[in-house]
């Protein structure tokens, strides 16, 4: 063979070597096209990427989230936003309220010029200030105490005012209630030097008054859901060795009463006998005798006895058996009063009262 022959050949070996790697090398090529573009490539891709989406959604913050822009209406407002909003502007001065119960006041009923819209609170603090002191050259400045309470426990509030004078002669106490969209005061109770009233959280109210140093009256009542005052009883105390309740009836029962308390002596248990108490019952009519027992417990708190032996036992208990005045205890006269009150109304705690400031 020759030499040329052998040349030729390594030639064509090396040609067919370069084709064969040039297929090799497009065929690599064309697997990996295919599996790239294949549907089993494209879902594991779609699926990471859904993965990485929700993982990313997990962990966004609220804060992080897109804000809404929808625009509420306001109309839209529940009633009781409504009623605070109300309440509120009124504390502010921005609207005016009615002021019927402080035209029906006796200590003001003089007045000719009321106002046909209304007081703001401050306008009404100044003429209360103006009108209603006994001294008129009384300049100590008003104290205006606000809270919101339940009348008769129903879910909607009302609004509490107290006037504090600085003089303990006129103290008003006045309720608000919004109604068909207006702010209506709807009562004042009248406190003064020798009588207040004192108002719970679910509108229960219980009153004190004297009348000279021998006789006092007690009220009690409630708050309706109107924000209305109904009486529910008046009691009237008369304290024996200062005067004569003969003048409850002619039967000349009392006096004989008093004939028999006055001769056994005013203590029993370490109690002193205070008053004999006539209570009446608005709504029924029905009229019931008890008696008051107490003992001082520091200089300020004096303590009522409750003891039933006092009510069956005491000098006490038999005058009345000999004056034939059936006798009602404390323990009885008090769950009678509460027979006519709702139990979540007469359990109502007493008002946090916040102080507001007034520009007069």
């Amino acid at each position: 063979m020759s030499e040329g022959y052998g040349l030729t050949n390594m030639k064509k070996f090396q040609s067919v070597l370069l084709v064969a790697m040039a297929s090799f090398l497009l065929c690599a090529c064309t697997t990996q096209e295919r599996q790239a573009t294949s549907p089993s490539s494209v879902n594991a891709t779609s699926s990471t990427e859904e993965s990485s989406a929700s993982f990313i959604d997990a962990t966004t913050t609220e804060s992080e989230k897109p804000i809404s822009t929808t625009t509420v209406d306001p109309t839209t407002e529940s009633s009781e936003e409504k009623e605070l909003s109300l309440y509120e502007r009124y504390l502010r001065n921005e609207v005016k309220s009615s002021i019927e119960p402080v035209k029906d006041c006796s200590n003001l009923n003089e007045m000719q010029d009321w106002p046909d819209d209304g007081f703001t609170v401050n306008e009404l603090c100044k003429f209360l200030f103006e009108n209603s002191f006994r001294y008129g050259d009384y300049n100590e400045p008003l104290r205006v105490m606000y809270s919101y309470i339940d009348c008769a426990h129903d879910g909607e509030e009302e609004l509490v005012l107290q006037i504090e004078s600085g003089l303990y002669d006129f103290q008003p106490i006045l309720i608000y209630k919004v109604v068909n969209g207006s702010l209506e005061m709807t009562e004042l109770f009248y406190c003064y030097s020798r009588g207040w009233h004192t108002v719970y959280q679910y509108g229960y109210v219980v009153g004190f008054g004297s009348s000279g140093a021998g006789t006092h009256h007690e009220y009690t009542g409630v708050l309706d859901e109107n924000g209305k005052y109904q009486q529910i009883s008046i009691s009237e105390l008369s304290q024996t060795h200062y005067g004569d309740p003969g003048y409850w009836d002619n039967t000349g029962r009392f006096e004989k009463l008093y004939e028999y308390i006055s001769s056994a002596g005013y203590e029993y248990g370490g109690y002193q006998f205070d008053a004999i108490v006539r209570t009446e019952f608005v709504e029924t009519g029905e009229v019931t005798y008890s008696f008051y027992m107490d003992r001082q417990v520091n200089e300020q708190e004096w303590e009522q006895a409750t003891d039933p032996d006092i009510y069956e036992n005491s000098q006490f208990a038999k005058a009345f058996k000999i004056a034939g005045i059936e006798l009602t205890s404390k323990l009885e006269l008090d769950e009678k009063l509460d027979s006519f009150v709702k139990e979540d109304v007469r359990n109502g705690g007493e008002i946090q009262w916040k102080e507001l400031d007034i520009d007069m």
